[in-house]
């Protein structure tokens, strides 16, 4: 029996409202995600913008500002003014919500001593740093102030530098002879010499009132000052030593006398500064170069050239230039791949 298929139902047209009501949805909705794209990154400039200022304004300028949409993060803060200044960012138009970054904190130490003062610590910025000096000079008028602070990004001490002052005028007072308070976040260290007992005991009453902690004073005697041209010259070349090595050492671009990674310049006015504790001890500057070098790049004469930059960087900061001698060293191998052959070392004897 023959069967005849059926014919299929002929085509309806779609509506014409379906295709006005697709348009009228994704249209507006390209045109919002374009908007969102092209003026996301101006949004983040003018929040980055307004909130520098604002940090300038409240004594921040070195604050660091960084924007994702509507959210900023801060650092470089210092740790008692992060609430109030996170609350002030918050609060500024267009901002949905703030992000602190605490500094990484690092240990400050303090050393009196034949009425000088050493200050070492890190700070977030040369203005972090400086806010600290400044007060310590203004809490410690009677003493020289050697700076001995270096700028590292990210950290600084977890104290506030009135705090830290306040501990610097207690050292200096305590008319120590060779008085060294370190001060960590877990509490303060003190060792040295004082004149007599009621020195040590005003001392430690002051330090132990002090925000800091615990202090550990067994280090701290009683007795006659030691001759003041006595260093411990082994201690002070262990002390550099530390320096380099704890700031990723004296760096140079391979095949030049540029600075390379590392702080440089910066490093070795630090240690220009520390050895004038020992303005008669022997500075030997020793500086390397590779057999491997381009064209027209004489590596001994480059190593030397290395030496004498380092030589003159430590004078320029009161090291007499005649203590101090250079040493050129050639190895074999190449700059590049071989990072202590574009180094330069610092040793005291």
């Amino acid at each position: 029996m023959d069967q005849t298929a059926a014919d299929p139902p002929p085509h309806q047209p779609r509506p014409q409202w379906i295709g006005w009501t697709l348009t009228a949805v994704t249209v507006p909705a390209l045109l919002a995600g374009l908007g969102v794209a092209v003026a996301g990154p101006r949004i983040e400039r003018e929040l980055v913008t307004t909130a520098e200022d604002a940090l300038g304004g409240a004594g921040h300028p070195d604050a660091q500002v960084a924007a994702v949409g509507r959210e900023l993060s801060l650092a470089g803060l210092p740790g008692e003014r992060l609430a109030a200044v996170s609350t002030m960012v918050a609060n500024l138009p267009g901002v949905d919500s703030v992000v602190v970054r605490e500094l990484a904190p690092t240990p400050v130490l303090l050393r009196v001593r034949d009425g000088e003062l050493l200050v070492s610590a890190t700070g977030h910025s040369v203005l972090a740093t400086g806010r600290l000096l400044e007060e310590i000079i203004a809490r410690c008028p009677g003493h020289r102030v050697t700076d001995l602070t270096l700028p590292v990004p990210g950290t600084g001490p977890a104290f506030a530098s009135t705090a830290l002052a306040a501990v610097a005028q207690a050292a200096a007072e305590a008319r120590g002879a060779d008085l060294t308070v370190a001060i960590r976040p877990d509490g303060v260290t003190v060792r040295g010499v004082v004149a007599d007992a009621d020195q040590r005991n005003v001392l430690l009453e002051r330090l132990r009132g002090s925000e800091f902690g615990p202090v550990q004073a067994g280090g701290l005697t009683v007795g006659p000052p030691p001759h003041p041209s006595t260093v411990d010259i082994r201690a002070l070349d262990a002390a550099v030593g530390r320096m380099i090595d704890g700031s990723g050492g004296v760096n140079f671009e391979a095949a030049t006398v540029r600075w390379g990674e590392g702080h440089g310049a910066a490093l070795l006015e630090r240690i220009g500064r520390l050895l004038r504790v020992a303005p008669k001890s022997l500075i030997t500057v020793t500086a390397w170069a590779s057999e491997e070098q381009p064209p027209g790049v004489d590596p001994r004469r480059l190593a030397g050239r290395r030496a004498d930059l380092v030589r003159d960087l430590l004078v320029a900061q009161g090291v007499p230039r005649e203590l101090v001698s250079t040493v050129a060293r050639v190895e074999p191998g190449p700059e590049t791949f071989v990072p202590h052959l574009r180094r330069a070392r610092v040793t005291v004897s």
